[in-house]
């Protein structure tokens, strides 16, 4: 069978990029943005604060919003050639034990080789405080030697007051734009328990556990500063140093990036025509398979974006539209095939979703007896149809992710049933005495029990008294019909 794709509507929120669904992210709470490409997602931004970024400049640096010849939006630093220890930075106040932040940054003219042969130019810093005095900070920097004719770049972390120091070559040239990522998670009072894990370029170059950051129990990370000042030992140079940043990310509470539990689970349920919970239907039933996800960290914040596969046994049929879930509006997805769903993936608005959300409802008929098995896979077309959460900026691996599936059971269809009016046990289009009767005689004559599966009577004998569908003679057959004759007099 060949596959048919659905395709639902655009609206701003349509994600097709990775990168500027990333920039979605930055809007959801607890997440502190600045990513100058928001704009191109329908956000404002102004010169001055810039989604909460205030920018500081000194010694006759400049800073400010530049558009490239693509279109796309950068703050730009521009650092003289006739001073010194020149800074700009953009500031934010923070308050937080654990932090994730990432940026990208390029030099477009290249570095101005001085006659020491050394600069020192700083990218970032985190500022430990307990609201009176800073405690504690970490700065991030590049480090430029130049040797001969070589030159060679040097990132670097370092946490004063905790004696650590982490360094790294950059492995590429600075005038294409690379990814600046770190997190940090502060110590337990009293414990070297904290944590600082450094990322360039999506490449992990450090992890360490024993970070003792301050032992008073009222610290937190308070600022974030992305930039800073530039040092050539106070040579004049031949061209201005301009940097550009983009894509700033600051998340608040943020989870550690390495942990390995489960961070997500998809789950399958059955629901019948009215919406209850089932473990079985008959033959010619019509229900729904709901595929639910749930964020299951030990701190919880909601679901982003979420895609699956789908596959589903031969025992049922796709019978209608696939109805997505509320809380999971936008860049809606589902290819559908024959006994499966491909890429069924759907993203959140700006609030993000709750901690266990229905990503869709797929309408089913059953159109056979036997076990019904639906199950759910890694989406294989990724970023597009990644699974994400509220307070990352990575997307959930296949391997944190619990996979769940589900069995329901297709009982054959009673003969003894009328499908078309469950209630009119005499084939007559109506609902009367005379089908309550019927049933009634037929227990008295034949007792409650009967199975209806395997009895050599006849529909002609009998009449369609198996009203609820289970293959059995009982008093609840004749009950269902009154019931309906009560509702006719009411009505």
């Amino acid at each position: 069978m060949s596959s048919q794709f659905l395709k639902f509507p655009k609206n701003l929120f349509e994600i097709k990029q990775k990168a500027v669904r990333r920039l979605l992210f930055e809007e959801l709470k607890p997440r502190l943005p600045f990513a100058s490409d928001a704009i191109n997602t329908g956000f404002p931004i102004e010169e001055g604060p810039l989604f909460g970024f205030d920018s500081i400049t000194e010694s006759g640096a400049t800073g400010g919003l530049v558009t490239l010849p693509d279109g796309n939006n950068v703050y730009r630093i521009t650092y003289p050639v006739e001073r010194d220890e020149t800074e700009v930075l953009l500031s934010k106040g923070i308050a937080t034990r654990s932090v994730l932040v990432s940026f990208l940054s390029r030099y477009p003219s290249g570095i101005p080789r001085p006659p020491s042969d050394f600069a020192g130019l700083k990218w970032s810093r985190l500022i430990i405080s307990d609201g009176i005095d800073s405690l504690a900070g970490l700065q991030n920097e590049m480090h430029v030697y130049w040797e001969g004719d070589n030159v060679r770049y040097e990132g670097q972390v370092y946490i004063y007051e905790a004696d650590v120091v982490v360094n790294f070559d950059l492995d590429q040239p600075i005038t294409e734009w690379f990814e600046m990522k770190y997190f940090v998670s502060l110590n337990t009072p009293g414990r070297n328990d904290g944590v600082l894990i450094v990322y360039f370029n999506g490449q992990q170059v450090a992890e360490r556990r024993d970070v003792h950051f301050t032992d008073n129990p009222n610290a937190l990370v308070s600022t974030f500063w992305v930039g800073g000042n530039d040092s050539f030992n106070g040579h004049a140079l031949a061209f201005p140093v301009v940097r550009d940043t983009d894509d700033v990310r600051l998340i608040v509470d943020a989870d550690d990036p390495l942990q390995t539990a489960d961070q997500v689970m998809f789950g399958v349920i059955y629901r019948d025509s009215l919406g209850a919970v089932v473990d079985r239907v008959c033959e010619g039933d019509k229900f729904s398979i709901d595929i639910y996800v749930t964020d299951t960290r030990a701190q919880p914040k909601g679901i982003f974006s979420a895609g699956v596969d789908v596959v589903f046994g031969e025992e049922a049929e796709i019978a209608g539209d696939l109805v997505f879930g509320p809380e999971l509006p936008n860049a809606r997805h589902a290819t559908i095939g024959s006994g499966q769903i491909d890429e069924l993936s759907a993203v959140a608005g700006i609030q993000g979703a709750g901690v266990n959300t229905l990503l869709a409802s797929i309408p089913m008929v059953a159109s056979k007896a036997g076990v019904f098995q639906v199950g759910t896979n890694p989406a294989d077309v990724l970023p597009q149809h990644e699974v994400s959460l509220v307070g990352t900026v990575t997307s959930v691996p296949a391997s944190q992710i619990t996979f769940g599936s589900g069995t329901l059971m297709i009982d054959q269809l009673s003969r003894f049933h009328n499908r078309a009016n469950s209630t009119d046990v005499s084939f007559d289009s109506f609902t009367s005495p005379v089908d309550a009767l019927r049933i009634i005689n037929a227990l008295n004559s034949l007792g409650s029990g009967l199975d209806l599966r395997t009895t050599t009577l006849t529909v002609a004998q009998l009449g369609y008294v198996d009203t609820n569908n289970d293959g059995v003679l009982s008093p609840l057959d004749a009950l269902l019909v009154i019931n309906e004759l009560n509702r006719q007099a009411a009505a």
